[in-house]
């Protein structure tokens, strides 16, 4: 025959049971904090971030700065493959095929620089990092990616470059300069010669000397 619980017996297990009850409220709540946290950090990022899929390179999800950084709203990234968000160039569309051949094998992306195009068709310099993501089974489903706006950085390092070769332009005229005043001065030297090196000091201190 079963006993059946007494009166105690029965009250201690209802505590019990209010006890578990609301250490699994608590537990939801920390939970459900956790996540609004994450989604914060998600969406307000100051980079980019994007999830595409695997299978055909669509967008699955993104965050507030990767819409403003290609101008699109929402509703419109979602419907769109990644590859239409990069620049018809060999630094943009064919080298987005290739960074996603390369993630569908499993690599880790780190830092490639490429260009993406905005929504009105001007083009953006990104560097971009990919990470893959995985099922149970070990399958990639999807990508985690964080593509960073570096245009102005470009812009700045070209314009950097450019003053460096135009100093060096100048620098090379006035070494010609300097070299010409230097024959001149040269004691006993015929008219022949000075001509002779002048020719020969000029050409270098062109832009293409063998050309020239």
């Amino acid at each position: 025959m079963i006993k059946k619980p007494t009166y105690e017996e029965l009250e201690q297990k209802v505590k019990e049971l209010e006890k578990e009850t609301l250490r699994r409220k608590e537990l939801e709540e920390v939970l459900w904090k956790s996540k609004e946290q994450y989604l914060d950090l998600y969406e307000n990022a100051p980079n980019a971030y994007f999830s595409v899929s695997a299978e055909d390179g669509s967008i699955l999800r993104c965050n507030t700065a990767a819409l403003k950084l290609l101008g699109y709203d929402r509703d419109t990234l979602m419907g769109m493959e990644v590859f239409d968000l990069y620049a018809d160039n060999p630094h943009g569309i064919s080298k987005a095929q290739e960074v996603f051949k390369d993630f569908k094998k499993g690599e880790s992306i780190r830092c490639v620089e490429m260009q993406m195009k905005h929504k009105d068709g001007y083009p953006i310099w990104i560097s971009l990092l990919v990470e893959p993501v995985r099922d149970h089974d070990g399958n990639i489903i999807e990508s985690r990616s964080i593509v960073i706006d570096i245009t102005e950085h470009k812009r700045a390092k070209n314009a950097l470059q450019k003053k460096t070769h135009d100093l060096g332009e100048r620098v090379k005229e006035l070494n010609c300069f300097y070299g010409i005043s230097k024959l001149v001065e040269k004691q006993d030297i015929s008219l022949k010669e000075i001509i002779q090196g002048t020719v020969d000091l000029i050409p270098p201190s062109w832009q293409y000397p063998e050309i020239t």
